[in-house]
């Protein structure tokens, strides 16, 4: 289910949160650059969806948020398999 898309009007990354239902939302996908129609309706989990296409998985969309991500901040923290705790790496 893809839950992140491109806001078309300052090209950053949004969550399905963020945006008005239906083709409201500005968006496009980052897959495939066409509008998605954000579904925000009562019965299912809120996402964007394709009219036509149904091979999208989001995955482009994930990595571009998380790209923007360490643009925004200029670190990244992960949890390391073997320490205690969490590992961080700055950026210029």
């Amino acid at each position: 289910m893809i839950t992140i898309a491109i806001r078309q009007i300052d090209g950053e990354v949004v969550h399905i949160s963020g945006v008005d239902r239906g083709f409201d939302c500005g968006c496009v996908c980052a897959d495939y650059g066409e509008r998605p129609k954000a579904r925000k309706g009562p019965q299912k989990v809120h996402h964007f969806a394709h009219h036509a296409r149904t091979d999208c998985r989001g995955e482009t969309n994930l990595q571009r948020m998380g790209k923007q991500i360490v643009i925004d901040e200029l670190r990244l923290t992960i949890n390391h398999p073997d320490l205690d705790s969490p590992v961080t790496q700055m950026f210029e």
